[in-house]
This record gives structure tokens, C-alpha cells and sequence, in this order.
């Protein structure tokens, strides 16, 4: 990692920083994952800069949240039916639930008492 900085920043990071990691360099990086510390140099080498980070600045960068590590989590649909079903559930008057013909909402009251309704088949 310290050559791959230097690859970077050339010669100013081994000016300001000497040709090895000291004790306070050594402590951060043995926390940081691999795949952290490569993030990081490669966010560096991207960001364009002249000057070598300090200490600081390099472990931000190492353990900044990426939008690529963030899952992409979908929300299942929500319709007109599960909202139906959220207000009889939650004891609104039958006839204030919208679309709703008593039958339908005796089976609705069946399903509820029978263990639930969510993701079955009308």
C-alpha cells in the first residue's frame, strides 16, 4: 500500500511521509479491510491531487461508504388491495374501506381469522 502511494504522489509522499509506515500509519491500516485500502487508493488516484493525504484524510477516503457498496433494496408494490386489507386489519368501519362489497370483505374477515391473507391468491 505504501508503494502504491508513492506510485501516486511520487516523491512528495515519501517527503512528507519517509520510505515506511510509522507506528500511528501501521495502527490505521491493520484496521481497514483490503478492499477498503484499495477503494481508497483508487479514489485518490481518480481525485486527481497533487498533494499526498495525511492520515486522516487517507483513512476518510478508505472508509467512505460507496454507492456501489450499498445494496439496492426494492420495496415490494404496495396496491390498492394491500391498502385495503392494512385498514381492515387495522379495524377501519367497512364501509369507509373504498371498493370493498360486504362479500368481499366477509372473505377478507375469513382469511384474517385464519391465518392472514398477504401474498395469497385471490
Amino acid at each position: 500500500m505504501w508503494s502504491r502511494l508513492t506510485e501516486v504522489f511520487g516523491s512528495r509522499f515519501t517527503r512528507e511521509y519517509g520510505t515506511h509506515p510509522n507506528d500511528s500509519w501501521r495502527d490505521v491500516i491493520a484496521r481497514l479491510s483490503n478492499e477498503q485500502i484499495k477503494r481508497g487508493l483508487i479514489a485518490l488516484a481518480e481525485e486527481g491531487s497533487e498533494h499526498p493525504p495525511n492520515l486522516p484524510k487517507f483513512t476518510k477516503v478508505c472508509q467512505h461508504v460507496h454507492q456501489m457498496d450499498v445494496p439496492k433494496l426494492e420495496a415490494p408494490e404496495y396496491t390498492l388491495r394491500d391498502a385495503q386489507i392494512d385498514a381492515y386489519n387495522a379495524g377501519v368501519p367497512r364501509d369507509l374501506i373504498p371498493g370493498k362489497s360486504m362479500d368481499e370483505l366477509h372473505q377478507l374477515e375469513l382469511k384474517a381469522r385464519h391465518g392472514g391473507f398477504r401474498g395469497l391468491e385471490q
